[in-house]
């Protein structure tokens, strides 16, 4: 199911997250909340658009009605993606030391 791959990927960002800010309270704390804001959203989300989803997998592209909301169901997911990668650019741009690797680098590397 979407929903639990998706909270998956969410939640080894953040213990990416968690990783890189490991003495933060703060930040533990907002993305504690961004993942399970996240979940329990799509987990809502999904719920109110299952009858869609099981229409959609029976019927395929014969449905007279258009699932035009099913996309609904990735928007926690984006968010929580969104605020993870904006806390990794903030701690490389806390980044204490030097940085002699080009941005690109640092980026790809983490």
């Amino acid at each position: 199911m979407p929903c639990t791959n998706l909270n998956n990927v969410s939640a080894v960002v953040g213990l990416r997250v968690w990783y890189l800010f490991p003495k933060n309270k703060t930040i533990h704390a907002l993305s504690l909340g961004t993942y399970f804001g996240c979940a329990i959203a799509t987990i809502v989300l999904v719920k109110e658009q299952y009858p869609f989803i099981l229409l959609e997998m029976s019927q395929g592209s014969q449905t007279s009605q258009s699932p035009v909301l099913l996309w609904v169901i990735y928007m926690p997911s984006l968010v929580v993606h969104t605020v993870f990668f904006f806390l990794k650019i903030v701690r490389l741009a806390m980044a204490s030391e030097p940085v002699s690797e080009t941005f690109l680098s640092l980026f790809f590397k983490e």
